[in-house]
């Protein structure tokens, strides 16, 4: 049975990754990888398989060779062996016709005999339409029967348009099997819609979890980091084998359990940190004064969100036109232009604050949050910014912006983010509040740095964990 997708690349240079936006192909070094994620016990002749989202076939092919080598299967002869695996133990659902005439032709060696390999009609569709929620109904329906599997295993459609429809795969195969190893996308591992998704996952019991966190690290061309997850269902209390791989090499490796976890961090010193300051996040949460990048319904080129028309606004102030208007220009300095109270479309309440802002986007970088500035009473801003924190206190809103600068401050955002993410209240949810008043335990007249120093202490941060703050996160400048 051999690799047609090689076969073709090294009959014309013909290299298929993909066959539309939804369909996939993965490499075969990440197959392998997969597959030996999977405990030894299953090759054995009575365990079934199924890959709910069928492409090229590979997985299902090197499944086969693991069973047909197995010395469990040893007893039968060659014909019997096969027969028995391609009958019995591997089955799929294709995601498109041409996907399923693909994937026989790799298993059985004919586009012809159908097999386990089946397609359903409008199958994406129907789970976008359904949200994840008819696909048992579809493999029973495709398969004419009522099916049960040992493991579901494969690489799902991640989106449907806009669509992000991966975490309804990731469900229905902890609905089916007791054992489910996927590549997904990875931002399920700190995903705000995906928490229960996550939870679920967590409590089921992850065994190992490979980080692919470079977008396009794994299929090139693809805009997107993933990761590979394997779920034991009867190793619910276990802990999970975490690798961070960046180009090939582990740049993050732990070994514990993420069940009381809020998401999936990146290393073990983030663990660590964040069950030093959940409970003081918990019970005092930053996050409550933090606003949305849409705060006040005004989009960066001045459109108001809810009508699409730009809002009224001009270039000089006057009694009238009275509201500053913060706008970030094209090299991410701030300028302004001037409105009024009634044309502010929605926040009319915090006009009169003081605001720290930081970037609309949040980046996980050394930096993570740019562009804090301190905006006076008066004033708004389009979505280019978020709102960290407002007050009708200047010396409370100076000493806010001194906090978002520590790289204390931006460690705890950048353990809620994947990659790059909107700003949004959520991504702060592990920063503590302050007292930001001249009676604070915490001295915020210093420097910065100093008042990193001051963090550290009364959140009894270790040598290691500081070494890991300091050494992860640039000053801010």
């Amino acid at each position: 049975m051999p690799d047609i997708f090689n076969i073709l690349k090294s009959l014309g240079n013909v290299d298929i990754t993909r066959y539309s936006d939804s369909e996939i192909l993965t490499p075969q070094n990440i197959v392998s990888d997969m597959v030996d994620l999977l405990p030894q016990e299953v090759f054995n002749p009575d365990t079934t398989f199924l890959d709910p989202a069928v492409k090229s076939g590979r997985f299902l092919k090197e499944i086969y060779n693991r069973l047909f080598n197995s010395p469990l299967l040893s007893y039968m002869n060659e014909k019997e062996r096969r027969e028995h695996i391609l009958h019995n133990q591997l089955f799929g659902l294709a995601t498109s016709p041409t996907a399923a005439a693909l994937s026989r032709a790799m298993l059985y060696d004919t586009a012809v005999y159908r097999g386990n390999i089946v397609y359903a009609d409008n199958y994406i569709a129907r789970v976008s339409s359904s949200k994840g929620k008819d696909i048992k109904r579809i493999i029973e329906g495709a398969f004419e029967k009522d099916m049960t599997f040992d493991v579901v295993i494969g690489n799902p459609p991640y989106q449907n348009g806009n669509q992000s429809i991966y975490p309804y795969f990731i469900e229905a195969g902890l609905d089916l099997a007791p054992k489910v190893c996927m590549i997904t996308r990875n931002n399920f591992l700190k995903s705000e819609i995906m928490k229960d998704t996550r939870n679920r996952m967590t409590q089921a019991g992850i065994t190992q979890l490979k980080n692919y966190s470079m977008v396009g690290d794994v299929f090139s061309g693809l805009g997107v980091s993933v990761a590979i997850f394997n779920i034991d269902t009867s190793k619910r209390n276990v802990k999970t084998v975490y690798e961070e791989i960046v180009k090939g090499e582990i740049v993050n490796k732990y070994n514990d359990n993420l069940q009381a976890c809020i998401v999936i961090f990146n290393s073990q010193e983030e663990i660590n940190i964040y069950n030093k300051v959940k409970l003081h996040a918990q019970r005092n949460p930053f996050n409550v004064r933090v606003g949305s990048v849409n705060a006040f319904g005004i989009r960066s080129n001045g459109n108001i969100a809810a009508t699409g028309y730009h809002i009224n606004d001009r270039s000089e102030q006057s009694t009238e036109y009275n509201i500053t208007l913060v706008y970030m220009g094209d090299n991410k300095k701030p300028y302004a232009r001037f409105t009024r109270l009634e044309d502010i479309p929605s926040k009319r309440e915090l006009i009169d604050t003081y605001k720290v802002l930081g970037a609309g986007v949040l980046n996980d970088s050394k930096m993570v949050l740019t562009n804090i500035r301190l905006i006076n009473k008066h004033s708004a801003h389009t979505n280019s910014y978020g709102m960290i924190y407002y007050s009708t206190d200047p010396n409370k809103a100076i000493a806010a912006s001194q906090y978002a600068k520590t790289k204390f401050f931006r460690m705890l955002v950048k353990m809620m983010i994947t990659s790059r993410e909107t700003f949004a209240p959520y991504r702060f949810s592990l920063v503590p509040d302050q007292d930001f008043s001249s009676n604070s335990d915490i001295d915020w007249a210093q420097t910065v740095a100093d008042i990193d120093k001051q963090l550290y202490k009364k959140y009894n941060l270790s040598q290691e964990e500081i070494d890991y703050i300091e050494q992860t996160i640039n000053p801010y400048d």
